[in-house]
Protein backbone atom coordinates (compact mmCIF):
# COMPACT_ATOMS: atom_id res chain seq x y z
CA UNK A 1 0.00 0.00 0.00
CA UNK A 2 1.27 3.48 -0.91
CA UNK A 3 2.24 5.91 1.83
CA UNK A 4 -0.20 8.79 2.09
CA UNK A 5 0.83 12.45 2.29
CA UNK A 6 -1.64 13.42 5.01
CA UNK A 7 -1.39 17.15 4.18
CA UNK A 8 -2.78 16.56 0.70
CA UNK A 9 -4.72 13.32 1.23
CA UNK A 10 -2.89 11.63 -1.64
CA UNK A 11 -0.07 9.13 -1.82
CA UNK A 12 3.54 10.26 -1.73
CA UNK A 13 4.19 9.77 -5.44
CA UNK A 14 1.18 11.86 -6.32
CA UNK A 15 2.30 14.48 -3.79
CA UNK A 16 5.73 14.65 -5.47
CA UNK A 17 4.05 15.02 -8.87
CA UNK A 18 1.77 17.77 -7.51
CA UNK A 19 4.77 19.69 -6.18
CA UNK A 20 6.70 19.41 -9.44
CA UNK A 21 3.72 20.28 -11.64
CA UNK A 22 2.93 23.31 -9.45
CA UNK A 23 6.53 24.45 -9.97
CA UNK A 24 6.02 24.28 -13.74
CA UNK A 25 7.74 20.98 -14.49
CA UNK A 26 6.57 19.12 -17.58
CA UNK A 27 4.47 15.98 -17.17
CA UNK A 28 7.55 13.94 -18.11
CA UNK A 29 9.83 15.67 -15.58
CA UNK A 30 7.18 15.36 -12.85
CA UNK A 31 6.81 11.65 -13.70
CA UNK A 32 10.56 11.12 -13.43
CA UNK A 33 10.69 12.90 -10.06
CA UNK A 34 7.79 10.78 -8.77
CA UNK A 35 9.28 7.64 -10.32
CA UNK A 36 6.17 6.89 -12.37
CA UNK A 37 5.32 6.91 -16.07
CA UNK A 38 4.12 9.95 -17.95
CA UNK A 39 0.84 8.13 -18.56
CA UNK A 40 0.36 7.90 -14.78
CA UNK A 41 0.64 11.69 -14.57
CA UNK A 42 -1.86 12.06 -17.41
CA UNK A 43 -4.24 9.63 -15.67
CA UNK A 44 -3.85 11.42 -12.32
CA UNK A 45 -4.67 14.74 -14.00
CA UNK A 46 -8.15 13.29 -14.60
CA UNK A 47 -8.62 12.43 -10.90
CA UNK A 48 -10.57 15.15 -9.02
CA UNK A 49 -8.61 14.63 -5.78
CA UNK A 50 -5.27 14.99 -7.61
CA UNK A 51 -6.47 18.09 -9.49
CA UNK A 52 -7.75 19.60 -6.23
CA UNK A 53 -4.36 18.98 -4.58
CA UNK A 54 -2.56 20.51 -7.58
CA UNK A 55 -4.81 23.59 -7.61
CA UNK A 56 -4.31 24.05 -3.86
CA UNK A 57 -0.52 23.76 -4.25
CA UNK A 58 -0.55 26.34 -7.05
CA UNK A 59 -2.70 28.72 -4.95
CA UNK A 60 -0.41 28.29 -1.96
CA UNK A 61 2.72 28.93 -4.02
CA UNK A 62 1.15 31.97 -5.71
CA UNK A 63 0.21 33.39 -2.32
CA UNK A 64 3.73 32.88 -0.98
CA UNK A 65 5.29 34.41 -4.08
CA UNK A 66 2.89 37.33 -3.99
CA UNK A 67 3.75 38.11 -0.37
CA UNK A 68 7.47 38.03 -1.21
CA UNK A 69 6.89 40.33 -4.19
CA UNK A 70 4.95 42.74 -1.97
CA UNK A 71 7.90 42.93 0.45
CA UNK A 72 10.35 43.44 -2.42
CA UNK A 73 8.12 46.07 -4.03
CA UNK A 74 7.86 47.94 -0.72
CA UNK A 75 11.65 47.93 -0.40
CA UNK A 76 12.00 49.18 -3.99
CA UNK A 77 9.57 52.02 -3.33
CA UNK A 78 11.53 53.04 -0.24
CA UNK A 79 14.74 52.97 -2.27
CA UNK A 80 13.23 55.10 -5.05
CA UNK A 81 11.93 57.61 -2.50
CA UNK A 82 15.32 57.77 -0.78
CA UNK A 83 17.09 58.41 -4.10
CA UNK A 84 14.60 61.12 -5.07
CA UNK A 85 14.95 62.83 -1.66
CA UNK A 86 18.73 62.53 -1.44
CA UNK A 87 20.35 65.90 -2.19
CA UNK A 88 23.47 64.05 -3.38
CA UNK A 89 21.61 62.02 -6.02
CA UNK A 90 22.21 63.20 -9.57
CA UNK A 91 19.35 64.41 -11.75
CA UNK A 92 19.70 61.24 -13.80
CA UNK A 93 19.38 59.03 -10.69
CA UNK A 94 16.32 60.99 -9.54
CA UNK A 95 14.76 60.85 -12.99
CA UNK A 96 15.42 57.11 -13.30
CA UNK A 97 13.99 56.45 -9.82
CA UNK A 98 10.85 58.44 -10.63
CA UNK A 99 10.45 56.64 -13.99
CA UNK A 100 10.71 53.26 -12.28
CA UNK A 101 8.24 54.28 -9.59
CA UNK A 102 5.73 55.56 -12.15
CA UNK A 103 5.97 52.56 -14.48
CA UNK A 104 5.68 50.07 -11.62
CA UNK A 105 2.75 51.96 -10.12
CA UNK A 106 0.96 51.76 -13.48
CA UNK A 107 1.66 48.03 -13.77
CA UNK A 108 0.45 47.47 -10.21
CA UNK A 109 -2.74 49.45 -10.85
CA UNK A 110 -3.40 47.39 -14.01
CA UNK A 111 -2.80 44.16 -12.09
CA UNK A 112 -5.27 45.18 -9.39
CA UNK A 113 -7.88 46.08 -12.04
CA UNK A 114 -7.43 42.66 -13.69
CA UNK A 115 -7.71 40.95 -10.33
CA UNK A 116 -10.98 42.78 -9.63
CA UNK A 117 -12.33 41.85 -13.07
CA UNK A 118 -11.45 38.20 -12.42
CA UNK A 119 -13.14 38.33 -9.01
CA UNK A 120 -16.33 39.74 -10.55
CA UNK A 121 -16.30 37.15 -13.33
CA UNK A 122 -15.80 34.29 -10.88
CA UNK A 123 -18.58 35.70 -8.69
CA UNK A 124 -20.92 35.90 -11.67
CA UNK A 125 -20.09 32.31 -12.61
CA UNK A 126 -20.52 31.14 -9.03
CA UNK A 127 -16.94 29.93 -8.76
CA UNK A 128 -15.44 32.57 -6.51
CA UNK A 129 -12.03 31.54 -5.19
CA UNK A 130 -10.29 32.43 -1.98
CA UNK A 131 -6.99 34.05 -2.90
CA UNK A 132 -4.35 34.53 -0.26
CA UNK A 133 -2.29 37.03 -2.22
CA UNK A 134 -1.78 39.92 0.15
Amino acid sequence: MAQVDTDKGIDVRRAIAVEKLALGYTNQAAAEAAEVSRSSIQRWLREPQFVDALNEEVRMRMGTSSRKLNVAFDAAINTWLAIMADPHSTRFEKLRASELAASNAAAFRESMEQREQLRRLEEALGIAQEYDLL
